[in-house]
């Protein structure tokens, strides 16, 4: 039984962190200039948490950056994941 809930805590995590994912995706479709302050703004995270949602995203070839940290902006890899 105690097996049973850590799984079931394991898949709320899952589904948090994956609608994040997606509210992340959302935003940067909409401005590919958004920042990670202003995504962590924007979510009511800490720009650490988005950080990470960047990089499981960029990971995933979902996301990528281009240009510089300063002046550059995001490209979705694949339009249809919004």
């Amino acid at each position: 039984m105690g097996n049973y809930r850590i799984l079931a805590e394991d898949c709320k995590i899952a589904d948090v962190t994956e609608n994040r994912l997606d509210k992340i995706l959302t935003l940067i479709g909409s401005n590919p200039k958004i920042t990670t302050i202003e995504l962590a703004k924007e979510l009511n995270v800490t720009w650490m948490t988005i950080h990470r949602g960047l990089e499981i995203l960029k990971s995933a070839d979902k996301l990528r950056r281009m240009g510089r940290d300063k002046g550059g902006h995001w490209e979705i890899a694949d339009s249809k994941i919004i």
